[in-house]
């Protein structure tokens, strides 16, 4: 039972990944529930020949999990940030809350089949100011910098997501369908309605294991519908694919870990009035991403994680040029008992971007505290 548990979460990891990066567990036989308070705290320094920016942001991310019955469970999650961005001109800062996210998940047919919803309360901090937290939400978007909380209240959401898992000889396989509806609300105080499309999303894993060793292999399509501004067309975002592979070698004292991901996008499309299409430009560059990570286990349940990564982000078609980002760090968790787990973990990120016209210069720091039940 619990492998067959474990199958299907695995083969569903990227789908949720992309609605819930931090959810806790997914259907996970016998799992209690819990509660995870983290705080995650990320500075960046941007610099040229003439200018020198810094921008910093403390979050404060809430999730929960909880087992409704057998083959059925729940997840929470809610996010409060603050950013302070200190720019040559002027000083900014932007705090709130994002919306209240609830999933379900039941698994039918002896566990070979996965049925979850979601939605989206819009409780958030919405009606932001143009003049004055605008030009945060620009820095917080910006790919190279990676920021955990990058957008706040949004409209009503709901999503559906179908999957399955089955094993094909030694191979673990599964795959999944998602769909998810954004509702409209009014992000900044102009008075103008914003409808973000809808997505839908397909995935497909697998994971290969023998003796200590684990493969993992993911491929993640994602399509948008048009979002609209006042009832009318405005935006569309590109098509991408994400591609994931993955290796573990697992011993009793330490485990060794290698991550590779490639993200494949396409062209936005811009619309001008009467809905005519005035750009079609690739806003964002494909990435890769490589990181590795060591697990090694002494004392009385403690466990030390150093890691390394790097990211390198294209160039797109809007005049700017590549980032490049490495970072080096680690983590120290402990287990307490067996209700009760906490940890912190720091990490060091240098790089450029615009192909090197912008040196930056960054850290995050975490902690993190779990309580089961």
């Amino acid at each position: 039972m619990l492998n067959k548990y474990k199958i299907l979460t695995i083969a569903l990891l990227g789908i949720f990944l992309l609605l819930y990066p931090t959810a806790i567990g997914q259907i996970v036989y016998k799992q209690p529930s819990l509660t995870s308070l983290q705080l995650i705290y990320t500075g960046w320094t941007l610099e040229n020949d003439t200018l020198k920016t810094d921008i910093s942001q403390l979050m404060l991310p809430l999730g929960g999990y909880v087992a409704l019955k057998d083959n059925m469970d729940a997840n929470i999650y809610i996010a409060n940030s603050s950013t302070q961005l200190v720019s040559p001109e002027q000083n900014y800062t932007l705090s709130g809350t994002g919306d209240i996210r609830i999933q379900v998940n039941h698994s039918f047919y002896n566990d070979a089949l996965l049925l979850s919803g979601g939605i989206n309360l819009p409780v958030g901090k919405k009606k932001l100011s143009l003049s004055n937290e605008l030009i945060i939400m620009d820095y917080l978007s910006k790919d190279y910098l990676s920021f955990p909380m990058n957008r706040f209240g949004e409209g009503f959401g709901l999503n559906l997501l179908l999957g399955g898992a089955k094993m094909f000889g030694e191979f673990k396989c599964g795959g999944g369908l998602l769909y998810q509806f954004n509702g409209s609300y009014e992000p900044y105080n102009n008075g103008l309605d914003y409808n973000p499309g809808d997505m839908f999303s397909i995935n497909a894993g697998t994971e290969w294991q023998k003796d200590s060793y684990i493969l993992t292999g993911d491929i993640i399509g994602t399509i948008y519908t048009t979002d609209k501004l006042d009832n009318k067309k405005a935006f569309k975002q590109s098509p991408q694919a994400d591609l994931r592979l993955g290796g573990i070698y697992k011993k009793e004292s330490y485990n060794l870990g290698l991550n590779l991901r490639y993200l494949l996008r396409g062209r936005n499309t811009r619309y001008g009035q009467k809905e005519i299409i005035v750009e079609q430009l690739k806003v964002y560059g494909n990435e890769f991403d490589i990181s590795g990570k060591a697990s090694l286990l002494f004392g009385d349940n403690w466990t030390f994680n150093p890691l390394v990564e790097l990211k390198i982000i294209a160039e797109n078609e809007d005049n700017f040029g590549n980032s490049k980002i490495i970072g080096t760090g680690a983590s120290l968790d402990k287990q307490i008992d067996k209700h009760v787990a906490y940890g912190f973990g720091f990490e060091y990120l240098l790089g450029t971007t615009n192909a090197g016209d912008i040196d930056l210069t960054g850290y995050r720091l975490t902690s993190h505290l779990t309580a089961t039940f």
